[in-house]
């Protein structure tokens, strides 16, 4: 997926394989990242410090096939968006 011009927060390379990045805009401060399966269960988990324009790179093992709810909350604000693992 692209990001679109001056968006808070996008994911970028979904579908992956558990690599990918998410590049924050106009957004600073602590971020609490989670990553959902369809059933709601929580299998990943991590903060990190968003800071205007910068990107964070991930890289999550062990996750099976399918479609993930990706939540960034903070005092920023939160973005919710679905990454699909190959």
């Amino acid at each position: 997926a692209s990001c679109l011009v001056g968006s808070e927060m996008c994911i970028r390379d979904s579908p992956n394989n558990g690599q990918f990045e998410v590049r924050f805009g106009d957004v600073n401060g602590l971020m609490n990242l989670t990553l959902t399966n369809t059933l709601g269960q929580v299998v990943y988990t991590t903060q990190v410090v968003a800071q205007k324009g910068t990107v964070s790179n991930f890289e999550i093992d062990n996750l099976e096939s399918g479609a993930y709810q990706l939540r960034l909350i903070g005092e920023a604000g939160q973005s919710i968006q679905q990454i699909i693992i190959e």
